[in-house]
């Protein structure tokens, strides 16, 4: 298997019904999410998206490139910034090193960024190779 350079490009716009459905899923009811008036009292001035929302759209970015079947390995990130409501969010990853089509695994360096080109979440993601062993 060859692996790709780099990773399909997925997008989600963080509308106040996307935010509120992923609170929904997550059982995560942070008013700082869902409440204007108390986002408004808050030093972001304005609700927020959750931040593994935009670890979400990272996973949709890694399907659409290894297939439903993908098989993250490992992985290590860091939240950067906060995803204001309304804000279309995007990620991104390339391979990290050379191809090796009988590597294991690979490792793909991300960001999720807003459409401002704000970074909320950087790191990288080892994908194990279908049929091999995720601990590797």
């Amino acid at each position: 298997m060859q692996w790709p350079a780099n990773l399909i490009e997925a997008q989600l716009r963080a509308s106040p019904e996307a935010i509120r459905l992923y609170a929904e899923i997550t059982r995560d009811f942070n008013p700082l999410h869902l409440d204007a008036d108390f986002a408004a009292q808050t030093p972001f001035g304005r609700p927020i998206a959750h931040g593994t929302l935009s670890l979400a759209v990272l996973w949709e970015a890694i399907a659409a490139t290894f297939g439903p079947d993908a098989r993250p390995a490992a992985a290590e990130m860091r939240f950067l910034a906060p995803i204001a409501e309304g804000a279309l969010i995007s990620a991104t990853g390339s391979r990290a090193g050379a191809d090796d089509p009988l590597a294991a695994t690979m490792r793909y360096d991300f960001t999720v960024s807003d459409a401002a080109g704000t970074q909320a979440l950087a790191g990288f993601v080892d994908i194990a190779r279908h049929g091999a062993d995720a601990a590797s």
